[in-house]
């Protein structure tokens, strides 16, 4: 059974938060150049924007470890090994290490600052006190479990407050100046004085949509321009008379602009082999129509299989501002092979596929041995929490580690009205991850 849903697509928050540090960063450096080239001999303009760079790192540090605080304490709650339960722990207290730096970089001597930073203080002793005790031989107990999964959920409190001045930041406010963002901090922290439980606004597209960082191909020599271009004519049948114009020559990959359609498109193929990696159609959709997630997903399988990926199955779809976008996995003798992930977007006029996301695909498609099944599908239902209320179990490959990878039993479910996957390896049955799904009105993220 595939998981499907159409809420509006977002970005997820990790990613929101590397997107506006950039952006600051780039910021700061121009507003550093201004100054050295008007007033090479100030100091103090200098000096005043690293000590603003000092305050966006410090902020949205603390709002990404408190993130990653509050979905680690989520997983522990669906883990029934220790020794999975003990590395979470750990990872609870790292983090909580670092937001205590980042916290201290701000005026947090009001109730509700010191109320945080003393909450964050007694999270990551908690957590450290459970992870020494915590082996495979000695999990957490139910009372315990239920204790985290509580300090998540302030967490998350925690985290939504703390975003708050982020559409300040976002507007071109800094934290210094009469008007800066810096003096509205302890009104912020005053919401940890009596705080509510809230939700952190979050998407959601699919198991393992993020892949890995492996390089697009470990091999050396690289095709010539004019054998990728014919690779892209072939791919795309376009006629002899179409320009397949070169726009940019990087490490791995060619980069061409050509028509496709009587529209703009921008097609990136591997410089191995001239493998695709995928390509987007400038095209706005005024009209859209409301088409089923079935009729996507059949017109998306369709045109992915004239660009030459086999056996893929829609593993997520989501419809948004007149455009749906389906993430779709090569699915082979029963086993979804999350690694090999394609991404499409379709316009909701006329179905046409405007834009594929094939870079997984590249860097992790080959012929796979599956390994060894050693336990059943009950056995593997059988080790998860017995609370877990499951509603789907399939065989999965999955990524594990930086270059590995693991054939699991994957098993969806839900405890406490939050939803999980689960993953049991098939040939140890140890429990090897878990997939924590974030609810907002935006959407959904596994993370």
């Amino acid at each position: 059974m595939e998981k499907t849903n159409v809420d509006k697509k977002d970005k997820t928050i990790k990613a929101l938060i590397a997107t506006i540090i950039v952006i600051s960063l780039l910021l700061i450096a121009a507003v550093v150049a201004f100054a050295v080239l008007f007033n090479p001999d100030s100091p103090t303009v200098e000096a005043e924007n690293m000590l603003e760079g000092t305050y966006q790192r410090a902020y949205y540090n603390l709002v990404a470890e408190v993130n990653e605080m509050s979905v680690d304490l989520k997983k522990i709650d669906a883990a029934t090994s220790g020794k999975i339960e003990q590395e979470y722990l750990y990872e609870v207290w790292n983090a909580g290490q670092s937001a205590s730096s980042n916290l201290s970089s701000f005026d947090t001597s009001g109730e509700g600052g010191e109320k945080l930073k003393k909450f964050i203080n007694q999270v990551q002793d908690y957590a450290y006190y459970l992870a020494k005790k915590t082996t495979a031989d000695n999990p957490l107990s139910e009372n315990e479990k239920q204790n985290l999964f509580q300090i998540g959920q302030m967490l998350e409190v925690v985290s939504d407050n703390l975003s708050g001045i982020q559409d300040d930041l976002k507007s071109g406010k800094s934290f210094l100046g009469s008007d800066g963002v810096l003096k509205s901090m302890p009104d912020v922290f005053e919401n940890f004085v009596e705080p509510d439980v809230d939700y952190p606004t979050l998407i959601y597209d699919g198991p393992f949509s993020d892949g890995d960082e492996k390089s697009v191909s470990d091999k050396t020599e690289a095709v010539s321009v004019s054998k990728a271009q014919e690779r892209i004519r072939n791919i795309f049948s376009l006629n002899d008379n179409t320009s397949i114009e070169l726009v940019a020559d990087t490490d791995e990959m060619y980069c061409f602009k050509t028509q496709i359609d009587g529209s703009e498109t921008y097609v990136n193929v591997t410089k191995s082999d001239a493998e695709l990696l995928g390509f987007t159609v400038t095209k706005r959709v005024d009209a859209p129509k409301d088409f089923s997630n079935d009729e996507i997903i059949s017109a998306t399988l369709k045109y992915g299989k004239s660009l030459g990926f086999e056996n893929l199955i829609a593993v997520w779809v989501e419809k948004t501002d007149g455009y749906a976008y389906v993430n779709t996995a090569v699915k082979e003798n029963g086993v979804v092979i999350y690694p090999d992930i394609v991404k499409f977007k379709v316009a909701l006029d006329d179905l046409k596929v405007l834009g594929v996301e094939a870079s997984h695909y590249a860097k992790n498609h080959k012929e796979r041995q599956f390994g060894q099944i050693n336990i059943t599908e009950a056995d593997a239902v059988a080790k998860a929490d017995p609370r877990m209320q499951i509603k789907n179990v399939r065989l999965a490959i999955i990524p594990y580690g930086e270059k590995s990878e693991k054939l699991c039993y994957e098993l969806n479910g839900e405890i406490n009205g939050g939803e999980y996957f689960v993953y049991i390896d098939c040939a140890t049955g140890e429990e090897v991850n878990i997939l924590y799904v974030v609810n907002s009105d935006a959407g959904q993220l596994v993370l």
